[in-house]
């Protein structure tokens, strides 16, 4: 399965525990569905993954920045890319 990459969502960087510099790209997967039995993907790095857990607005899980948990939990996705600065501490 392929994904269909939607928009850029978030861009956040943040200066990790090392010192360095980091950044992450936060996409809209427009097929997410496609992906929901992600077992029977046979995907090629699937022995580099520790969990796969699909999550919903009311799950207790937190989402790191708070930015993007805050937009997931009230349904509400940025209409341009949202540019977030954090720290390790928000990790």
């Amino acid at each position: 399965v392929d994904a269909l990459i939607g928009r850029i969502l978030y861009v956040y960087t943040f200066v990790d525990r090392g010192g360095e510099q980091s950044i992450e790209f936060i996409f809209e997967i427009a097929n997410g569905d496609a992906f929901m039995d992600h077992e029977a993907l046979h995907p090629s790095h699937a022995h580099e993954l520790s969990e796969v857990r699909w999550i919903t607005p009311n799950d207790s899980l937190r989402l790191l920045p708070e930015e993007i948990h805050t937009d997931f939990k009230e349904g509400v996705f940025p209409r341009t890319t949202k540019f977030i600065r954090g720290s390790a501490l928000d990790k």
